[in-house]
């Protein structure tokens, strides 16, 4: 009686689960049209509700027994979901890499899939159905162990590529935002990894089951986790992906790969040299650079970008993140933090100071969030704020 009200449940949760993401993804298709990383979206949220209501449906004896050719039109479809998600990963990004780019041989194991199981529709619907019963009682062909195994090496190695998108696009980031808390998608990347994390799960239960090991007690595990994942994947991406509709944002966002690719091209100080900017004309502009930042004080501003200095200093974006590069070793990033630390440090050495709390002595200086600030200051001093505050003051 209670594993049926658990199994119930859990039916239940699934269905609510694929209803749900099929109103998203006919949101993401309509509403939000217009920014085409939310189509990329909008396809991964559909096919994960397909899977998931197609499984649910597999599992009915009845239809099993009378239906078993229309229960394999959706067969395959978790070869989309690592193309589609590194896809997307690789559009919000504004990435470069060629492979994370969207090409149709990203979708050719979905297509050799469905090739090979053609055959499944010229079989007798008492044959197939016997393959259901197999497959229920653990027991699968090999050649379905063997495609489940191919599927998870896949969409791990997917998940992999997207996260080494995640490293590419931090140090891009870094060379034009002095504050990262909008752009630095930590919500994607932690749904990455959630998503690597259920692949694992599958590559191991395909590994077991290759071996011999009867996994079909945990044949809920898979699509629950599924449904988990669009319900969160599907309203944090979607709430997210709008600050990347600002036309401002995404701008910088190009900018700041132009620039990464500008410093990957320019490895050293000879190559630096045919940019025009001369040894000399880079030491005056860096002294001018230093002067401002000194008096000036831009760096209090929570939001400033490289764009902002540039303007401000009337020197190109291009020209000062070579200054940064090639006279300091820097990216903007370390370089505007480097004086909100110093800053927050001067103050938490003066007692005149004392009334003021550690978050808004961080706020003052230019910081945006306590998180962003407790981690960079620690990077900084290996200190936290509170222990340098007591330190100098001891």
């Amino acid at each position: 009686m209670e594993t049926g009200i658990s199994i119930d449940l859990i039916g239940l949760l699934l269905l609510l689960g694929a209803i749900q993401g099929i109103f998203l993804a006919i949101l993401l298709f309509t509403k939000y049209r217009a920014f085409r990383a939310n189509i990329y979206l909008g396809f991964l949220i559909l096919f994960y509700s397909l899977f998931i209501f197609s499984f649910m449906i597999s599992n009915v004896k009845s239809l099993q027994q009378q239906y078993p050719h229309w229960l394999m039109i959706f067969s395959g479809l978790p070869f989309l979901f690592g193309p589609l998600h590194l896809i997307y990963v690789a559009e919000l990004t504004d990435t470069h890499l060629k492979f994370a780019r969207f090409h149709w041989y990203h979708f050719l194991p979905f297509i050799l899939y469905k090739l090979f199981y053609l055959q499944v529709f010229f079989m007798s619907v008492e044959e197939l159905a016997a393959i259901f019963r197999q497959i229920e009682q653990n027991a699968r062909p090999l050649h379905i162990a063997i495609s489940g195994l191919i599927l998870a090496v896949i969409g791990v190695g997917y998940m992999i590529i997207a996260l080494v998108v995640f490293r590419r696009y931090s140090a891009k980031i870094k060379n034009i935002y002095a504050s990262l808390d909008k752009v630095n998608l930590y919500w994607l990347r932690f749904f990455t990894y959630t998503a690597m994390f259920v692949w694992s799960v599958v590559l191991l239960e395909s590994l077991l089951t290759i071996s011999g090991v009867d996994t079909h007690r945990y044949f809920l595990v898979v699509p629950l986790l599924t449904s988990i994942f669009v319900y969160a994947t599907g309203y944090i991406g979607l709430y997210k992906t709008e600050i990347f509709e600002q036309v401002e944002v995404r701008n910088n966002l190009k900018q700041a790969h132009e620039i990464q690719a500008r410093r990957s091209l320019l490895q050293n100080e000879k190559k630096y040299e045919k940019s025009g900017l001369s040894e000399e004309k880079a030491s005056d502009m860096l002294k001018k650079l230093q002067q401002f930042m000194s008096e000036g004080k831009p760096y209090l501003n929570s939001n400033l970008t490289l764009n902002d200095l540039s303007e401000k200093l009337e020197i190109s974006s291009h020209n000062l993140s070579e200054i940064l590069n090639t006279q300091l070793n820097q990216n903007f990033f370390d370089f505007v933090n480097q004086y909100r630390i110093d800053e927050v440090k001067k103050n938490l050495a003066d007692q005149k100071m004392d009334h003021l709390t550690l978050l808004s002595i961080a706020f003052d200086a230019g910081f945006n969030s306590k998180s962003g600030f407790n981690a960079i200051f620690k990077r900084y001093t290996n200190l936290t704020p509170s222990q340098y505050r007591q330190r100098v003051r001891a």
